[in-house]
């Protein structure tokens, strides 16, 4: 009798006929077998019996799954003996994938041992920090050995696809376009407390901090803030009339007055603001009952007083704010940013000029405020030509540093078109987001088309197909989720619809108000592949956006068919171009103009083809981002976002 087995690290375990057993019984569950688990222990006591008979008192684990692969098949088990084969490799790769994550989490901790070289705030390291790392690889580790199917995994291990966020793949969206006007409308709850409704404009700051800090608890990517000046302008006027009440009913009661007159103010249809003339002829009415008031000098002395006040809140919160989504950022890992421009209000152009200012004077020691990611909206008729009210804002933009710009003129932009700081975009973006984005390795089709165009696009039809199946699988994971799942983003009416809900409800029925993204590297290397040119041929550039409306024709099918918005994105990742670039050196010899460099990004080229970059753009519904020192001149192009470079 078998008493102990040797296990793979050398370690001996008793030897329990019940685990072969039920490996058994599960290889005949795989292939739907009629056979009982009485079969399944005869099969394996055979198993016994043949170690036992070979003289093997302590087998390997090894020898142990050999024996059954060669009994299942003698018994004439072929179909078992497959399934148990296939249930030995997914067990192998399940042991690979936990040592590797032990070797991650080990080089992880070593690294934070070490000393950085140039040692600065960012090599600052608290034990978070670590412990998220830990939790980030675990969870990748996780998703790639239980829940991606077995063809997905290997089209991203291959580097034929790149599937991003692999951490947070069974959890959350990755992006929000935040809409706080509609958030803060008669306050909203958190897990332990509720927030009433904002009345100034220092409280909207706070609470706009407090909101992108909830909001990354629910989503793994960037949180972004759509119509910051509108919303915030709110806020202005709610100080205004707050600061207006009560400094006038202080001036009063000073001068012995009734201030009773206070009350009916407060009821009228009109309020006082910045610019209310209206409410101004009625106030006037109203004082004059009151004897022996100068109404005229009350009026200018409190609304003066006021102005001051107010305009010196506003940057005091705008100041605040800076601060204070830095100090946040240092909690979280999401990116923040903030779209703003087009308001034309004098509250609205108050707030941009105080967040100019601000942003201008810096952080406590002068830093320029790398937080939120400032996206300046330029439109016609409001701040792109010399006339336009908010132009002199639109060129005070210019002259600092690190303000991104959305050409809402483009023929794809709207006013309602959201934008993520890496240029990523989404039509009538308020309360939406995106799921999820994968990335196509295109220069590893052209290179195994060798250079046959029609053999290029079977190839790209069947990694759109893989791309499809990945992202259908990803959808149904996260329409499963419940609402309870995302305290704020659905809970809270956050993401769109979703105050439609209870929270057992499922977010099937919501979460197709977002977008799921794709895109790819390196099509300037594809061109050269297939053709022996790249860009400046007008050949490559026909190609090149034939193969980029390709992928959005495909895409739109699919949006059709699933009913959400699939969108063919542009945006750039350095570290995707590296992954895929060292995939294709290793599974091919350097070919060069190809793989002997760093893909490039996207659509982008070495040239900075203008021309064609407006086309692609076009095309790019997803999104886009082009890289320029001359932001003025792209005005009247169909270039639909730029970074200054």
């Amino acid at each position: 009798m078998i008493k102990y087995i040797r296990k793979r690290d050398g370690r001996m375990d008793e030897f329990n006929l019940s685990k072969i057993t039920a490996a058994i019984y599960k290889s005949f569950d795989a292939t739907e077998a009629e056979l009982t688990i009485d079969e399944a222990e005869k099969i394996a006591k055979i198993v016994e019996n043949k170690l036992l008979d070979r003289g093997v008192e302590l087998p390997t684990v090894e020898l142990v799954q050999d024996t059954v692969e060669e009994t299942l098949i003698e018994s004439g088990y072929v179909r078992v003996a497959k399934a148990y084969i296939l249930y030995r490799a997914e067990r192998t790769r399940s042991r690979s994938r936990k040592s590797r994550l032990m070797r991650t989490l080990e080089d992880i901790n070593k690294k934070e041992n070490e000393i950085p070289v140039h040692l600065n705030k960012e090599s600052l390291v608290t034990y978070k920090d670590t412990l998220l790392r830990y939790g980030q690889e675990a969870a990748k580790e996780f998703n790639e050995t239980f829940v991606l199917s077995e063809t997905s995994y290997q089209a991203h291990k291959s580097g034929e696809i790149y599937i991003y966020d692999r951490d947070s793949y069974t959890l959350a969206p990755k992006t929000i376009y935040l809409d706080l006007s509609h958030l803060f409308y008669g306050g909203f709850e958190t897990k332990y407390t509720g927030l009433r409704e904002p009345n100034s404009i220092t409280s909207y700051t706070d609470i706009a901090v407090i909101s992108v800090l909830l909001a990354a608890h629910d989503v793994s990517g960037e949180i972004a803030i759509v119509d910051f000046d509108k919303t915030m302008a709110e806020g202005v006027r709610k100080s205004f009339r707050k600061r207006y009440f009560t400094t006038l009913k202080t001036y009063l009661k000073l001068e012995g007055k009734d201030i009773s007159a206070i009350d009916t103010l407060k009821a009228l249809d009109v309020q006082p603001s910045l610019t209310s003339k209206a409410y101004s002829v009625k106030e006037k009415e109203i004082l004059s009952e009151i004897e022996g008031l100068d109404v005229a000098h009350v009026q200018k002395y409190v609304s003066g007083l006021v102005m001051n006040d107010v305009i010196r809140e506003t940057y005091q919160a705008m100041e605040s704010f800076l601060h204070q989504i830095n100090l946040a950022r240092e909690q979280m890992s999401n990116p923040i940013s903030i779209q703003y421009g087009l308001d034309t209000s004098v509250e609205g152009r108050l707030v941009v000029k105080s967040l100019l200012e601000a942003t201008k004077n810096g952080l406590g020691k002068g830093e320029t405020p790398v937080y939120p990611v400032q996206i300046y909206s330029v439109k016609d008729g409001v701040n792109a030509k010399e006339n336009d009210i908010n132009y002199k804002m639109f060129k005070e933009t210019l002259d600092i540093k690190g303000i991104h710009y959305a050409f809402l003129d483009h023929l794809k932009n709207t006013d309602t078109t959201g934008y993520m700081s890496d240029g990523s975009c989404m039509q009538d973006a308020k309360r939406r987001g995106n799921l999820f984005t994968t990335a196509i390795n295109l220069p590893r089709i052209a290179i195994e088309s060798k250079g046959d165009q029609v053999a290029f696009f079977q190839r790209l039809d069947k990694v759109l197909e893989k791309v499809k199946v990945l992202s259908e699988e990803r959808l149904e994971i996260l329409s499963n989720k419940k609402v309870y799942q995302y305290p704020f983003l659905q809970k809270e009416g956050v993401w769109l619809d979703s105050e439609q809900l209870e929270l057992t409800d499922s977010v099937d029925s919501v979460i197709k108000n977002g977008s799921i993204a794709v895109t790819f590297v390196g099509l300037e290397e594809t061109l050269y592949s297939l053709t022996g040119f790249n860009l400046e041929q007008a050949s490559s550039k026909t190609l090149g956006l034939k193969i980029l409306q390709y992928i959005k024709d495909y895409l739109d099918d699919l949006s059709v068919k699933d009913g959400i918005s699939y969108v063919l994105s542009g945006v750039a990742d350095a570290y995707v171009n590296e992954h895929f670039t060292k995939a294709d050196l290793d599974e091919y010899n350097i070919i060069n103009k190809v793989n002997d460099h760093t893909y490039t990004s996207s659509y982008h080229t070495y040239t900075n083809d203008f021309e064609f970059e407006q086309q692609a753009h076009f095309i790019l519904n997803g999104g886009h981002a082009y890289y320029t020192d001359d932001i003025e001149s792209l005005i009247q192009t169909q270039i639909g976002y730029a970074i200054k470079a």
